[in-house]
């Protein structure tokens, strides 16, 4: 019995172990991937900023083109 009791308590201190490790594995993934999402949400919000950059122009140069337009049309 007490051979048994001494495999038994071998067994939990490795499992013990084990689960440690796979505590720590599993911290380390964690902390990848939340360093993988904050970059691609700052890759996100810059892709954002430069479409409404864009955007902005492109109103810009609609508003220029049609003020241009109606110039050419008092021109004639």
């Amino acid at each position: 019995l007490e051979t048994k009791v001494e495999r038994l308590e071998s067994q939990l201190s490795a499992k013990d172990r084990e689960i440690a490790t796979i505590t720590r594995t599993e911290a380390k993934a964690k902390a990848g991937f939340k360093a993988q999402i904050d970059k691609l949400q700052q890759e996100r919000d810059e892709f954002q900023r430069m479409v409404i950059g864009n955007q902005q122009v492109r109103t810009q140069q609609i508003h220029e083109m049609k003020k241009k337009e109606k110039e050419y049309i008092k021109l004639q």
